[in-house]
């Protein structure tokens, strides 16, 4: 029997981030916002192999194949996580 089949009904499902780092939850959001690896390097004052390596063990970690998936699982990843994506897509000025 897997993990999440052992859980008890009611009880609620692992999140993503108790997997991570603090360090390695804040790149996630940056790649979840859109952030190129170079981009992230400027705004977490690293050296770009360094991200690339982050990303790297995140994908790995979080058991996702590629950036696309970890969008998907911080941004619907939780209710919480879900609303906020909501409202800063609300809040986002609308395409010119």
């Amino acid at each position: 029997m897997s993990n999440l089949a052992k859980l008890l009904p009611g009880q609620p499902l692992p999140s993503w981030r108790e997997y991570l780092s603090l360090r390695q939850i804040e790149l996630a959001e940056l790649v979840a916002d859109g952030h190129t690896n170079e981009e992230t390097a400027s705004i977490l004052n690293l050296r770009l192999k360094t991200v690339k390596k982050y990303v790297s063990r995140v994908l790995a970690t979080t058991r996702v194949r590629n950036r696309a998936e970890l969008v998907k699982i911080v941004c619907v990843g939780s209710r919480s996580t879900t609303a906020l994506w909501v409202l800063r897509l609300m809040r986002s000025k609308p395409p010119v």
